[in-house]
């Protein structure tokens, strides 16, 4: 992308001075440009820090490419955060309107922060002032990174910056192209930094309870996390690097440079890379010798030949790439608390779950109450996180016009948008009265990609039985999660093992029929 004819145009309109990523000085106002690139907290060149670090009052002006009615500032403070007291908007003319007061919202003690601060915005500005009281907090007040949202929630960085003073050394570079909408390198990234899964799903959690902070920023945000999720998964799939499945069993390679080290059952490889192909030794215990690998164009697969030393005979050998995730399933029951009363006995129907499926192995049980939208989102969340396939239970009482909680009704669009956060949702099912009724499971589908990793939506299509209900999701998930059947073929063969599961009435069951449905991605009932 090249903003150059853009970026001459507001430098010749802004006494603001900045540079590429590859051209900034280190400490310089313009490492503030551009999407963050400090890889962890402390004192580093690759953000903004003042000529003093405990001077009195200081600011930053970023520019950015687009002209938006400002509605939420995020800023990346890299080293000592919480000295940010005001954001202001900049006009043309110079006149600086107050967007935000206050005190830094950063819990004391941090290392490094992201604060998302609401604004107050009437008016379409394309300059951001960010004030600082150095004095609040001590040692340099380091900003990495400041990116903008307008009404539509969409982030963009800042492309330009001045500010009232720098540690830099040396004249401010000329303007040059700054990609504003580059992705971010999010393999590069450990799991705290404010841009990785964990960073951003930690300011999302803290934005839950923020009543000022705009849906669609808080939209925005929540596909930011899949989007950089989804990078992470990509970023593993990408080279030699990772977990193959082959002709002489699994075998785990890894890669520093273009130097390849690994195993193999029956052995060990080391090897060079070299325009896409890799020239490896192998050693095993009482043999070794050479070979060469390539890969595929879909980087998903691989080919070759080995050979002994001293043969001049030839041998395959291919693999195919193993999913870099966990290979345990994870039983996530997301239950609203059944009790209205101190007067009511205690029921937890996860705690159920957890006692039968403890004795797999293969199979981890986290179970968790929502009490409002907001709690059901960010757990959700938290699904997205774990490393690898999700199956989940949404234990409450329900209608077609969504699920009860305590705080009310969580209709049907919002469950569909909290569930699209979870990539690795396999399935989820629904213990709640005549969810399937309604259109939710539907909306559910329609809310996520077409090659996306969720196969099946279960639930009931009537008030249920209590024990119907119970007797129904321990069969479910046992021949999902103990047996390994695709969640579809489970469905299918549930209602063949309990009679009473689907909507004809059983004269011989004492239990009514518990009217069990499900939707698979194909559209099938």
């Amino acid at each position: 992308m090249n903003h150059g004819p853009l970026l001459a145009l507001l430098f010749c309109a802004s006494p603001i001075a900045t540079a590429a990523a590859q051209e900034a000085r280190g400490w310089g106002p313009e490492q503030a440009c551009g999407a963050p690139d400090t890889p962890r907290a402390g004192d580093h060149a690759s953000a903004w820090a003042s000529r003093s670090e405990d001077g009195g009052p200081e600011w930053i002006v970023l520019e950015f490419a687009r002209e938006v009615v400002p509605t939420a500032v995020r800023v990346f403070e890299s080293f000592n955060p919480g000295a940010v007291v005001a954001v202001l908007a900049v006009d043309d003319a110079g006149t600086e309107i107050e967007l935000w007061r206050g005190l830094d919202p950063v819990a004391p003690g941090a290392e490094h922060a992201v604060t998302l601060i609401p604004l107050a915005g009437e008016h379409a500005s394309r300059r951001i002032k960010l004030e600082l009281d150095s004095q609040r907090v001590r040692g340099w007040n380091e900003i990495d990174a400041v990116g903008l949202h307008g009404p539509d929630g969409a982030l963009q960085w800042a492309v330009l910056a001045e500010a009232s003073s720098t540690f830099a050394r040396g004249p401010a570079r000329s303007p040059s192209a700054v990609d504003a909408g580059a992705p971010l390198p999010v393999d590069q990234w450990a799991s705290e930094h404010p841009t990785s899964v964990d960073g951003l799903f930690r300011l999302w959690l803290e934005l839950a309870g923020n009543d000022g902070v705009p849906e669609a920023v808080r939209a925005s945000l929540a596909r930011e996390i899949v989007q950089v999720q989804r990078g992470l998964v990509d970023a593993s799939e990408r080279g030699f690097g990772g977990r193959w499945s082959t002709t002489y069993g699994l075998m785990t390679l890894r890669v520093d440079g273009e130097r390849v080290s690994g195993s193999y059952p029956l052995g060990a490889i080391e090897g060079t890379l070299a325009d896409g192909r890799l020239e490896f030794t192998y050693t095993e215990a009482d043999v070794s010798g050479s070979g060469w690998f390539e890969l595929d164009p879909s980087q998903r697969s691989f080919s070759g030949r080995w050979q002994p030393d001293g043969s001049e005979r030839w041998r395959r050998w291919s693999g195919e790439r193993v999913a870099q995730s966990d290979e345990r399933a994870w039983l996530v029951v997301l239950e609203a608390p059944w009790q209205s009363s101190m007067f009511d006995a205690e029921f937890s129907f996860g705690g159920m779950l957890s006692a039968i499926f403890d004795h797999n192995a293969g199979v981890s049980v986290r179970q968790r109450f929502f009490t409002d939208a907001q709690s059901f989102e960010a757990y959700c969340r938290e699904a997205a996180l774990l490393p690898g396939r999700v199956v989940m239970v949404v234990a409450t009482h329900a209608d077609p016009s969504g699920l009860s909680c305590q705080a009310g009704k969580i209709p049907p669009q919002q469950v569909a948008a909290a569930l699209a956060a979870v990539p690795n949702l396999q399935m989820v099912h629904f213990s709640a009265c005549a969810v399937m009724a309604g259109d939710m499971p539907e909306q559910i589908f329609a809310a996520r990609p077409a090659d996306d990793a969720l196969e099946v939506v279960s639930g009931y299509g009537v008030s249920v039985d209590w024990m119907g209900s119970a007797l129904t999701e321990f069969t479910l998930m046992d021949l999902v999660l103990n047996r390994g059947l695709a969640p579809g073929e489970a469905a299918r063969q549930l209602t063949r093992i309990l009679d009473f599961a689907d909507g004809e009435v059983v004269e011989s069951s004492p239990i009514p029929p518990s009217h069990f449905r499900f939707l698979e991605r194909s559209g099938e009932q």
